[in-house]
């Protein structure tokens, strides 16, 4: 899937979308790293763990209209975060998140193949 931040699509980011209940549960415990260009996201999330995590990562929470309400950037394994008014999470590599043009306050689209 694909990300517009303001409008604008966020060149060469790709997301996979987190559904079955081992997706959400694992997330990126399973990989040594991430790439810069790919990224995880949760539908009905407002919180994450980084328990098993071998490396820190930037989390955005998005409310349900897509506004950017909480990033953290390069959050360390072990720790835990959340946003109460998040709906939808995404865990992008460390560093990654402001680079690629998140902020809080701006609004995100998360486009599928086909388009919607």
């Amino acid at each position: 899937m694909k990300v517009v931040i303001d409008g604008d699509p966020a060149a060469d980011l790709e997301l996979t979308e987190a559904r079955t209940f081992s997706q959400r549960f694992l997330g990126l415990t399973v990989y040594s790293h991430l790439p810069v260009d790919k990224g995880l996201f949760f539908r009905r999330c407002r919180s994450i763990h980084m328990f098993f995590m071998r490396f820190p990562i930037d989390v955005v929470f998005l409310d349900k209209s897509g506004r950017v309400v909480r990033i953290c950037e390069s959050l360390k394994p072990w720790t835990m975060a959340f946003a109460i008014k998040a709906d939808t999470v995404i865990e992008l590599a460390a560093n990654v998140a402001r680079a690629r043009g998140f902020d809080e306050g701006c609004y995100v689209q998360i486009i599928d193949a086909a388009g919607r």
